[in-house]
């Protein structure tokens, strides 16, 4: 946050500055952790260090390191088996110790957990070791050291780390502090310059609403030399972080990495950075920064993009909010619907203006009554809940829910209400066991928990809605089943543009070929031999009603359920279009989605699989990318999955959903330090 932002560069300058006013020869790109003279020499400026975490190897502690207790990894599974040398090897340690490692992992003592984990050292370990292979068996003598458990997954860690498929190794591994420069990334003497008593790394660490507190009473406690250089620095980072401050974005560190940023506070965090920055003449393009906002914090937006506008620049919004939408200049409706329905200007003008428009949903939105949701009462299912939530920025929170209904979750922007969902309750899940919190309890009560978040799908140009959702493999049935199909010899496998006879011999499936630009990026353009429809020649003189399955994969989803009108490859399109999502292609390549459209679409496929019991669903924000009519649809979406006896847990900003709830959670009282509690 901190370098994205631009206050980190300014403390470089500022550090710099001190250290020569100190007699040191440190310059700005000294306190670079991005830079070799500054960065830390043992975590190369990371400041944390890859590691096995011993808590993914033991999953668990009422059984024993034979029976159960350690993970069914495929990495860790060669280390850890019954016969193999490296068991031989930790049971001769075990014997020679007199260490009774047959006992549950919880029922042993500290020297005996950290032997397995970590080994004995450089001990040479004599062991006979009785091999059992699926061809022979015998015995054999080697002398071995015991290295531990979490020792030989680093090792391998080390030596495949650049390889591609290593999802088995890294779901062991976990990020500890840099023991060199803990966690500083900076060579330890960099330390060792100060201002108002802290170094450069403990003033990056504190939250941007505690270093501007901290840093605007500077000139109380400093020197006259250090004073003068603060007065010429200092002032536009007082700016730069009152401005994040200003943005809802208070409660973040300094040091945050970006990575864990969501895409709203990402924005916001850049958009900071600019209103810094004194520029004019700047066109800025925005896709929906209301996003993760309460209706106070989309006020203060709407002031900070005015600010940009008065000092001679341009701002244009992709938005769906209405408060925020009342604050424009001028409005440009795109419709009158989505995909292929869409692409033309309903309304262009002033806000003022807009009742001139005939069919313009945005009026409608902004003056007419809105049609209430609909509200049912239904009644508390069993409990379900966790204790002592601790993530991120939750105060160790008691919170209860109740099965078979809609609990929405709300907060100002950094409350803790993702760390609550995904780091509390759904890592529980997945674990077993509690995490980030001291207990769990009543998740037994559900078959499955599913996560349906805005995480893109997989950015491959063959993923696509129709490969996603599993439609494709209706199509494929219903090609192969033709009569050109039955002549010409063609299977249901043939149906597949990632088969080798179905897909186009020039972009192997794509649709498209990419082209190497000398000094651009990349560009993809249309296959000029399947013109962008993926499928060999063959596959593509095969008709349905007179069509292709390359020209299918090119209709919407609407098209679609036109197109084929009823059967069973209608009913999944149905719910695809229930969902709000019908403009969307069938053969649409992954990356091109949207994180909401993403979501919606991980909805729809779970819905498209029979359940096996019950579930409970946990969203990020579903109203994202979505109109206020688009949502009525989606509480009907929601109405039928409680109706089929599921769950919903939401994080929601949005008013018209959260009033769909049974039951409302809300965390603050504000973010960040001030954030993670219960308050409602």
């Amino acid at each position: 946050v901190g370098t994205l932002s631009g206050v980190y560069d300014a403390f470089r300058l500022l550090y710099s500055r001190i250290a020569q006013q100190e007699g040191e020869n440190f310059t700005a790109q000294h306190f670079s952790f991005n830079h070799h003279v500054g960065a830390c020499p043992t975590c190369e400026g990371l400041g944390v260090k890859l590691t096995c975490n011993p808590e993914e190897v033991i999953l668990t502690r009422d059984k024993s390191i034979f029976d159960g207790a350690l993970a069914t990894n495929k990495a860790l599974a060669y280390y850890a088996d019954i016969n193999g040398q490296f068991m031989a090897t930790l049971q001769e340690v075990a014997k020679q110790k007199k260490w009774d490692i047959d006992r549950p992992w919880e029922e042993l003592e500290e020297k005996e957990k950290n032997g397995i984990l970590y080994g004995t050292g450089d001990l040479i370990w004599e062991v006979n070791w009785e091999f059992k292979t699926k061809s022979r068996t015998g015995t054999q003598a080697i002398k071995a050291k015991w290295l531990g458990l979490c020792n030989y997954i680093d090792e391998e860690f080390q030596r495949k780390r650049h390889n591609k498929n290593i999802k088995h190794i890294e779901a062991l591994i976990h990020e500890v502090e840099c023991s060199t420069c803990g966690g500083s990334r900076l060579k330890r003497e960099l330390l060792n310059i100060k201002f108002l008593g802290k170094h450069i790394h403990a003033l990056s660490s504190m939250s941007i609403a505690s270093c501007l507190a901290l840093i605007e009473q500077f000139d109380e406690k400093l020197n006259p030399v250090v004073l003068a250089i603060s007065k010429v620095i200092l002032p536009g980072v007082i700016q730069s972080l009152q401005t994040m401050v200003n943005l809802g974005l208070g409660y973040l560190n300094l040091d945050r990495v970006v990575r864990s940023l969501s895409g709203g506070e990402r924005q916001r965090v850049t958009l900071a950075g600019q209103l810094s920055s004194h520029l004019f003449g700047v066109t800025y393009v925005l896709d929906e920064p209301t996003i993760g906002l309460d209706a106070r914090q989309v006020a203060v937006l709407s002031k900070a993009l005015k600010r940009i506008v008065s000092n001679g620049n341009t701002v244009v919004v992709v938005e769906h909010d209405a408060s925020f939408i009342r604050t424009a200049d001028y409005l440009i409706e795109m419709g009158p619907g989505a995909g292929s329905l869409g692409g033309q200007v309903i309304y262009q003008g002033k806000i003022s203006d807009i009742a001139s428009a005939k069919n313009s949903v945005t009026y409608k939105l902004l003056h007419e009554p809105r049609p209430a949701a609909n509200k049912q009462t239904r009644k508390k299912g069993k409990p379900f809940s966790v204790k002592g939530a601790c993530a991120n920025n939750l105060k160790h929170i008691d919170v209860s829910f109740y099965a078979g209904q809609i609990t929405a979750i709300k907060g100002v922007s950094g409350s803790g209400k993702s760390s609550l969902i995904k780091d509390v309750l759904y890592r529980s899940w997945l674990k077993n066991r509690p995490v980030n919190c001291t207990s769990v309890n009543g998740l037994e009560q559900f078959d499955e928990v599913l996560l349906i978040d805005q995480e893109l799908m997989n950015q491959n140009r063959l993923s696509t809605p129709a490969v996603y959702t599993g439609i494709i493999e209706q199509l494929k049935i219903l090609f192969s089943k033709t009569e050109y199909a039955k002549k010409a010899g063609l299977k249901k496998a043939d149906f597949t543009y990632q088969s080798k006879n179905g897909k186009c011999p020039s972009c192997a499936g794509h649709g498209k070929l990419k082209t190497s630009m000398d000094f651009m990026s990349d560009i993809w353009l249309s296959c000029d031999r399947c013109k962008g429809m993926r499928y060999s020649d063959p596959i593509l003189a095969c008709k349905y009603n007179g069509r292709s399955i390359g020209e299918v994969l090119r209709m919407t989803v609407q098209d679609t359920i036109d197109f084929f009108d009823t059967g069973f490859v209608v009913e999944n399109l149905e719910l695809l279009n229930r969902m709000g999502i019908g403009h969307l292609l069938l053969g649409q390549s992954g990356p091109t989605l949207s994180g909401g459209e993403a979501q919606r679409l991980k909805l729809a496929k779970s819905m498209m699989q029979k359940s096996k019991g019950t579930r409970l669903y946990l969203f990020d924000e579903p109203s994202t990318g979505l109109h206020y009519f688009d949502i009525l649809q989606l509480i009907t979406v929601f109405e039928s999955i409680i109706e089929d006896g599921h769950t919903i847990l939401f994080i929601e900003h949005n008013n018209t959903l959260i009033e769909t709830a049974d039951r409302v959670v809300t965390l603050g009282p504000s973010s960040g330090e001030d954030g993670g509690r219960v308050v409602e």
